[in-house]
C-alpha cells in the first residue's frame, strides 16, 4: 500500500484466478475521493487490553432509560477466535465522554460467549443475542431479555436451531421492522474439508419479543465464487439496513474482492439470491445504519482489498465509511473513519448507534506490544453532518 496513489477504495484481483472462472471480469477501483495519507488514531480507547484480557471487541451500543449508554463485548482469554472469551460491558453516563470500568455480563468456564448484539424489545425491555463456541466446528446464537435496563438477564433462549453444527453470527445485527419483528443474522458452516469451509446465512426473526424464533430460508443463503481460492468461501457476517420505502437491505462477507447483496420486500421474511454488489470489500464485515431523517445509507467497512495478500482479502488499515442515495445499488460517497500507517494496526468489526444526530462507532483496534499482539475498544462520534458533506459533494458533481 505505502509507495502508491490510490483512489478510494483500491481494489486488486489475482488476474490468473479471474482468469480461471471465464466469464469473471477484472475489479476495477471505483473513481472518486482519493484516500487520504494516513493519520493518527480518530478513536479514543474506551477498552484496554490487559494481560488476562489481551483481545476485546465485536460489541454492540444501547441507550438505557437511565441516559447511560451501554457497549457490550466480547473480552478473550487469548488472541485466538477459538480463545475463552465472556461477555463484558461498560457503560457511559455523559453520551460517550468517559467510560466506567469494566464488567462481566456472561461467562461459562466450558464455553466461550461472544459475537453480542443488543435490541430495544417492543414491551420495552432490553434483548441481547450472543453466540456460544465449544470449538471450530460447534456453535450456536442464543438470546436473553433483560427487564431492569441489563441489571438481570434471563435464561438463554436458543436463536438457531442445530440444523448445522456450526451456526454463529457477527455482533451488532439486530434490527427492529415495524412494531414487533425482531431480525438477526446467522451463518452456517455448510462444508469443511481440511482446513477449508463454506458459509452461508439465516435470517432469524422473532414476533413475540425473542420468546420463540423462525428462520428464513430454510436453506442458506450463500457465494459459491471464491476467485482466490482462499480456505474462507461462502456469504457470511451480513448486516441489514431497511432502506426509505421499506425494503430490507442485506450486505455480507464474501471472498471475492466485494460484498454481495441480498434484498427483501416483504419485512424480512423471504429473501433474494446473494449476487455481487457494486461495493469493494476484503473478507471483512460491512456495517450498514442508515441516516436519521433521510434515504442515505451508510457502509462502514475496510476499504483495502488485495485478494492477493492472504486470507483478510487485504490488510484492515482503513475503516471507511461509504454512503449510498440510492438504495445501495452504488457507493459514490467516501470517507475515512481510521488510517494507520503501520501495517500491522487494523482498525475492523465496527459497531454503530444513532442517538439524535449523533452516530456512535466502536471497533476494534490492533496491535502489538512487547507482550505480543492485542486488540482493545476504540470509539468515536461523528454528526450526521460528517457523512451528508461528502452526499451533498457528489451530488454538486453530478451532471
Amino acid at each position: 500500500m505505502r509507495g502508491r496513489t490510490l483512489a478510494a477504495p483500491f481494489v486488486f484481483v489475482m488476474a490468473a484466478a479471474l482468469a480461471a472462472q471465464g466469464a469473471a471480469q477484472a475489479a476495477e477501483a471505483p473513481t472518486g475521493t482519493p484516500v487520504t495519507p494516513p493519520f493518527p488514531p480518530r478513536g479514543k480507547v474506551i477498552v484496554a487490553h490487559t494481560r488476562e484480557s489481551p483481545r476485546n471487541g465485536e460489541g454492540a451500543f444501547l441507550p438505557l432509560a437511565d441516559g447511560q449508554l451501554m457497549y457490550v463485548y466480547g473480552s478473550f482469554t487469548g488472541m485466538s477466535d477459538t480463545s475463552r472469551s465472556r461477555i463484558a460491558a461498560v457503560r457511559s453516563p455523559d453520551g460517550g465522554d468517559t467510560w466506567s470500568q469494566p464488567e462481566i455480563l456472561f461467562q461459562d468456564a466450558n464455553v466461550s460467549l461472544l459475537h453480542p448484539s443488543l435490541v430495544r424489545l417492543p414491551d420495552g425491555g432490553v434483548g441481547l443475542a450472543h453466540s456460544k463456541l465449544w470449538s471450530a466446528t460447534k456453535a450456536a446464537k442464543v438470546f436473553r431479555r433483560s427487564a431492569d435496563e441489563g441489571r438481570t438477564w434471563s435464561d438463554e433462549i436458543p436463536v438457531s436451531d442445530g440444523s448445522f453444527g456450526y451456526m454463529t453470527g457477527a455482533h451488532d445485527r439486530f434490527i427492529r421492522v415495524g412494531e414487533r419483528r425482531i431480525l438477526n443474522t446467522v451463518h452456517a458452516k455448510m462444508e469443511i474439508s481440511g482446513a477449508s469451509r463454506k458459509l452461508g446465512t439465516f435470517v432469524f426473526f422473532s414476533e413475540d419479543g425473542g420468546l420463540t424464533w423462525r428462520k428464513t430460508p430454510q436453506q442458506p443463503l450463500t457465494c459459491g465464487s471464491n476467485p482466490a481460492n482462499l480456505s474462507e468461501s461462502g456469504y457470511s457476517e451480513t448486516s441489514i439496513v431497511e432502506l426509505a420505502g421499506g425494503e430490507l437491505l442485506m450486505l455480507g462477507r464474501t471472498t471475492t474482492g466485494w460484498a454481495w447483496e441480498s434484498r427483501s420486500s416483504d419485512a424480512g421474511r423471504t429473501w433474494s439470491q446473494p449476487v455481487q454488489s457494486s461495493l469493494p470489500n476484503p473478507v471483512a464485515p460491512v456495517r450498514l445504519t442508515r441516516v436519521p431523517g433521510t434515504a442515505t445509507v451508510l457502509a462502514i467497512h475496510n476499504a483495502g482489498v488485495d485478494l492477493r495478500s492472504g486470507w483478510h482479502g487485504g490488510v484492515r488499515t482503513v475503516l471507511a465509511a461509504r454512503t449510498s442515495a440510492d438504495g445501495g445499488r452504488t457507493w459514490p460517497g467516501y470517507r475515512e473513519i481510521e488510517h494507520s500507517a503501520e501495517a500491522s494496526t487494523w482498525y475492523d468489526y465496527p459497531a454503530a448507534y444513532w442517538t439524535g444526530d449523533t452516530l456512535h462507532v466502536a471497533y476494534r483496534s490492533s496491535g502489538s506490544d512487547k507482550a505480543g499482539r492485542f486488540m482493545e475498544v476504540r470509539y468515536v462520534r461523528l454528526p450526521k453532518s460528517w457523512f451528508l458533506q461528502e452526499v451533498q459533494r457528489e451530488a454538486a458533481e453530478s451532471p
